[in-house]
């Protein structure tokens, strides 16, 4: 257990997000340490929302990615940051997930630090997602 982390989120775990029971025991120990779970929904047929609903823990998925089909590219990733602020003024909030390592690199870093003007005009905050999750569980 980390000391100060408030939730957890699976990225690169296809297998795992497809499994029952394993994602199970993972919603269990969430709610139990009273942490939160996000998804990066790397795969289609993920359970994590599903156990997390049966488990009653924390969770949130993400709504935007910026990188396509892991290709890094800064006009898609300026294009999924701006889609992901206006999702956010139309719901509340949005989550939006990328890469800024090996596989988003410079250019996802470009399109993160070259939107940021234009996201906080549109009246957008960007905030951890701890926040996030409090403001859609009502807890803000």
């Amino acid at each position: 257990v980390i000391p100060y982390a408030k939730g957890l989120n699976i990225h690169i775990g296809s297998g795992v997000s497809k499994n029952r029971e394993i994602i199970t025991e993972i919603m269990n120990a969430v709610k139990e340490r009273n942490l939160f779970f996000c998804d990066s929904k790397t795969i289609q047929n993920s359970v994590c929302e599903q156990c997390a609903l049966e488990t009653k823990a924390d969770f949130i998925s993400r709504d935007e990615f910026l990188e396509a089909t892991h290709n890094a590219d800064y006009n898609h990733s300026k294009k999924m940051l701006i889609k992901g602020a206006q999702e956010a003024i139309k719901n509340g909030y949005s989550v939006v997930i990328g890469h800024v390592g090996s596989e988003g690199g410079i250019s996802t870093y470009k399109a993160i630090r070259d939107s940021l003007v234009e996201i906080e005009k549109m009246g957008v905050q960007i905030v951890p997602l701890s926040k996030v999750v409090e403001y859609k569980y009502g807890r803000t």
